[in-house]
């Protein structure tokens, strides 16, 4: 396969349908094949089917919480380094950290402008190009030192939708 026709996956993890259709707008137009999931149950069965190379997902959702899908899947698939990005109205240093803790790549906190997921999704894209071309699995890769961050990105977009919480 040529590394020009391989399409990188995302999975959107959301429970408020509005917003996975409004997340799901910057990876689509990166190119990324977009797949949603409404909880973290749905997210896991998702992760086995598609393998996706980027998670956004939510904290607070019903049945299984993000935080609690992302510590199922780093269990069930600790080979499986897939960036995940947890979006939430949690804003608390506890919660940011723990996040952190569990392996987020990094955190957004809701509401945000959806111009500030499209670093993440760049950051996400260049490490998964960068691993192909040096013939990696591309999920064993960690993020370089210098990657950029969402949180502190500035959006420059005249278009602004924001994330409720």
């Amino acid at each position: 396969m040529f590394l020009s026709d391989y399409t990188p996956y995302v999975l959107i993890v959301e429970d408020e349908e509005d917003n996975r259709e409004l997340l799901s707008v910057i990876p689509s137009e990166e190119g990324y094949q977009v797949q949603t999931a409404q909880d973290g149950l749905a997210a896991i069965s998702m992760v086995e089917q598609i393998k996706p190379d980027l998670i956004l997902m939510d904290v607070n959702m019903p049945r299984m919480d993000g935080f609690e899908a992302c510590r199922e899947l780093k269990k069930r698939h600790p080979d499986f380094d897939i960036p995940i990005v947890f979006l939430t109205g949690q804003n608390s240093m506890e919660s940011i950290v723990h996040g952190f803790v569990l392996g987020a790549r990094d955190y957004l906190t809701k509401p945000f402008n959806i111009e500030d997921a499209s670093p993440c999704v760049k950051m996400a894209q260049e490490m998964i190009f960068r691993t192909k071309i040096m013939g990696l699995d591309i999920r064993s890769s960690s993020a370089p030192a210098n990657a950029p961050s969402a949180t502190s990105a500035a959006s420059a977009a005249s278009t602004v939708w924001i994330i409720p919480s």
